[in-house]
């Protein structure tokens, strides 16, 4: 916690009191001290209100909060009281905005040959438990030869990645069952590294101690390597109102609901060998709204929700994947968001990565934190928090996947392609199959693309021999798109593939279907994905206190 840029509601009310009313005389505070030290050395009777029933008690103490209120209204104004006078959130590093009611004491980590495992933070509130993870040192060479070896014995299973379980724990008897809820992760330099956010159910009321347990391997691995177990003790504390920022949530004032506008899906069925999905209505209501901020002396800090309703959204980022790269290890990633004062002044916004949600799985929602230094500005309200740009991924579901068929028409060589004419319209963006290319092991184009942005998904797949390129044209707005084998026909000789970014030279998106043989003809790829780029302006409007 950083106590330096915490504030508390006594802190807000004394320094608005200090700065609106007079000093009191001197002489009144010390007679003021001598008469509450007599008070407090006093017996003190049963009966605080003589000749008062409890109803009228409760009417008077009404009635005293009511005076206080509109008292507290004249001295703080009535944007400062609206913030003042609701619960006390947290703004939790790691986390974001919350109602914690307790939280890990410190880091606990472990290291076992080489990889270390950090629990950076745990936080309990009334409704989940949050659990933040950091792994360092993860063995991707290590899993990458251990897939091989696997395959050069003629094994008949595939290598499949690890499937880690994770658990929270109280001692015996207690009734609780920690099982994961939810979670996202992502990785870094090169696979080795691994960041998850991970909910629970909430923990009982003062729990002091839990168990966190990974057990069934760890991500970026293979099942079958021989990893052990985690368990880690976890002592956790209740949380300090002082460690945390006074937090304004923002009402359904000065919001601006965007509707998309209709989107359909269409294709061209005149191909016998393409079988379309029906077109689906895909009129939208997004909604972009700043749910709450939190203010100290020198950080402004955001917290938005966007929120839809087509299940087929996976997720929805603010981030701007096409200048991801380049981007320094740990550094600020682009965004999408502008924040500008009532004067025009532009106040730079930085996306904590690590301490935003993102999209929850399952709930079409995605929560971001970002956060602003002041320090030295004069803001001017209402402030103007704009979104530019939205990026989309979306999976359709089997019956509403498209699916081609491809035979060559020759004896496909390495370097070879064939025209693969289908046109079919998604979202508003008409899509083009313009042909197939068959590569063999090194000119296959495995890793990322330009127009995905960051670093490719680094678990080391098996080594393919051959593979078979679709090459789409498509709109700048379409980021990837995912026009790759079933594998139904041949699952014994699949061996992945999927959408592999932008050719920036040449316009053109690139999907991969991988293979440990030859290919087996017909191919039947099918669409089942794309990442895509929704234009704003959104705009809110909000003041500060």
């Amino acid at each position: 916690m950083n106590n330096a840029i915490s504030q508390t509601f006594e802190d807000k009310l004394r320094a608005a009191m200090n700065d609106q009313l007079p000093m009191p005389r001197e002489a009144f505070v010390a007679q003021l001290g001598v008469e509450l030290t007599h008070r407090a050395q006093a017996p003190r009777s049963r009966q605080i209100f003589p000749g008062l029933n409890g109803r009228r008690i409760l009417q008077w103490a009404v009635l005293t909060l009511l005076i206080l209120s509109l008292l507290a209204t004249t001295i703080l104004g009535p944007q400062n009281i609206v913030a003042a006078m609701q619960r006390l959130l947290g703004y939790i590093p790691g986390v974001g905005f919350v109602e914690a009611e307790r939280i890990l004491v410190e880091p606990v980590s472990l290291e076992r040959e080489g990889i270390i495992v950090t629990i950076e933070d745990l936080v309990a509130t009334s409704d989940e438990t949050i659990l933040i993870l950091h792994m360092e040192n993860l063995p991707v060479e290590e899993a990458a030869s251990y897939c091989q070896e696997l395959r050069a014995t003629g094994a008949e299973e595939v290598c499949l990645p690890s499937a880690p379980s994770y658990t929270l724990k109280l001692d015996e008897g207690e009734g609780y069952t920690g099982d994961l809820v939810r979670g996202q992760g992502y990785s870094e330099n090169q696979g080795k590294e691994w960041f998850t956010s991970l909910v629970f159910p909430p923990l009982p009321p003062a729990t002091e101690q839990v168990t966190f347990i990974i057990m069934d391997g760890l991500p970026n691995m293979y099942q079958g390597m021989p990893l052990q177990d985690w368990e880690f003790v976890l002592q956790l504390q209740p949380v300090d109102e002082g460690d945390q920022q006074l937090v304004y949530e923002v009402e359904d004032q000065n919001m601006r609901e965007t509707i998309l506008s209709p989107m359909h899906s269409t294709t061209d069925e005149s191909a016998d060998s393409a079988t379309i999905a029906q077109p689906i209505d895909l009129q939208e209501e997004v909604d972009f709204k700043l749910s709450a901020f939190a203010l100290s002396d020198n950080l402004l800090t955001l917290n938005i929700d966007i929120l839809w309703e087509r299940v087929e959204w996976h997720s929805v980022e603010i981030i701007d994947f096409l200048n991801t790269q380049g981007v320094p290890k740990g550094g600020p990633l682009p965004h999408h968001l502008t924040l500008t004062d009532a004067s025009g002044m532009q106040v730079p916004l930085v996306l904590n990565t690590f301490e935003s949600r993102g999209t929850e799985s399952g709930s079409q929602k995605a929560s971001f934190t970002l956060s602003a230094d002041i320090s030295g500005l004069e803001l001017v309200s209402p402030l103007t928090l704009t979104l530019q740009n939205l990026q989309v991924e979306a999976y359709f579901a089997p019956e509403a996947r498209s699916h081609f068929l491809f035979t060559p028409e020759t004896t496909f060589q390495a370097g070879d392609c064939e025209p693969f004419d289908h046109v079919l319209d998604i979202y508003d963006y008409s899509i083009e199959l313009q042909e197939v290319c068959s590569m063999e092991s090194e000119s296959l184009l495995l890793g990322g693309g330009g127009g995905g942005g960051g670093e490719p998904n680094t678990t080391p797949p098996p080594s393919p021999q051959y593979g078979l390129e679709v090459r789409i044209a498509a709109p700048e707005e379409v980021l990837t798109i995912d026009v790759s084998d079933s594998c139904t026909q041949t699952m014994d000789n699949c061996a992945g593939g999927g959408p592999q970014g932008r050719f920036v030279s040449e316009g053109t998106l690139i999907s991969t279907s991988l293979y440990y043989e030859e290919p087996r003809w017909p191919i039947d790829f099918v669409l089942s994905y794309i990442h895509f780029q929704l234009s704003g302006p959104w705009s809110v409007e909000f003041d500060l206190p």
